[in-house]
């Protein structure tokens, strides 16, 4: 008979997850407010430990938070007094969470998360890419070039096409040409 699955909880793992989380859901909230904005915000309450801003694949916001407390007490009036809160045009929607609804992103790791942005990995790559090539990187790049003609040309001749090519001797002109 299978052994029933253990919480991490119960066997004695905390790894990093408290027993008891204080956390407030947020939704429709504006554009701009963001971690930082959103944890200055909140500590007039009290004691903020993280913050997660919602965000879809492309690193945009979707308009909801997380918000952790240390306090219980805390959390309560922080969700009761900003539910409903008009926040630049927008009515906030705040809801204290059970601990079943706690959601992973928020269960640990540091206080902010840094950003995934996109664009940033494509500039970066792209700077690589229009950098100048050094002799020895040029060198191993015309190596593999010349190996690969050569199994291409390997495989004409097996499917009977009778094709020459020197690649060879055209590539000494151009080095001297260099």
């Amino acid at each position: 008979m299978p052994k029933p699955k253990q919480h991490k909880l119960e066997v004695g793992h905390s790894a990093g997850v408290e027993a008891v989380q204080h956390v407030v859901r947020l939704r429709h909230i504006p554009y701009g407010f963001f971690e930082k904005e959103l944890s200055g915000y909140f500590s007039q309450f009290g004691d903020v430990k993280r913050v997660r801003v919602v965000r879809n694949k492309k690193g945009n916001h979707v308009g909801t938070a997380f918000v952790e407390f240390k306090d219980g007490a805390v959390a309560q009036i922080a969700a009761q007094t900003m539910d409903n809160y008009l926040l630049a045009e927008n009515r906030l929607r705040c809801k204290l969470l059970g601990q079943d609804k706690v959601p992973k992103c928020i269960r640990r790791g540091k206080r902010f998360v840094k950003i995934a942005r996109p664009g940033e990995n494509r500039l970066i790559h792209a700077k690589q890419q229009s950098e100048d090539r050094t002799p020895e990187r040029e060198k191993r790049r015309r190596d593999r070039f010349v190996d690969e003609l050569q199994k291409r040309m390997a495989k004409v001749r097996e499917m009977g096409i009778n094709y020459e090519f020197d690649f060879e001797t055209k590539l000494k002109e151009f080095l001297a040409n260099e």
